[in-house]
């Protein structure tokens, strides 16, 4: 399971933590509005699992339709293609 810090529900101005398992759920995918964090959360998640794993438990394949920010990543062992 993997922790994210904080999530924030905008209806109920609430805070708390966001776990995401992706043992149980398998694949996620992130989308949204322009400028909502979406690639801050990704580059967060990736950078967290690298640190904590090693590449042969983790794998990440990476869609970047946008600047291609998320090139920086290609190099990383976790990493199958950005």
């Amino acid at each position: 399971m993997f922790r994210l810090e904080f999530l924030t529900n905008r209806n109920t101005q609430q805070q708390g933590l966001q776990y995401i398992d992706f043992v149980e759920n398998g694949h996620y995918a992130v989308f949204g509005a322009p400028s909502t964090g979406k690639t801050t959360l990704l580059k967060n998640v990736i950078l967290a699992l690298g640190m904590l794993y090693e590449p042969t438990d983790v794998s990440c394949y990476i869609m970047d339709f946008g600047g291609w920010s998320m090139s920086s990543f290609a190099d990383m062992p976790h990493v199958g293609g950005v």
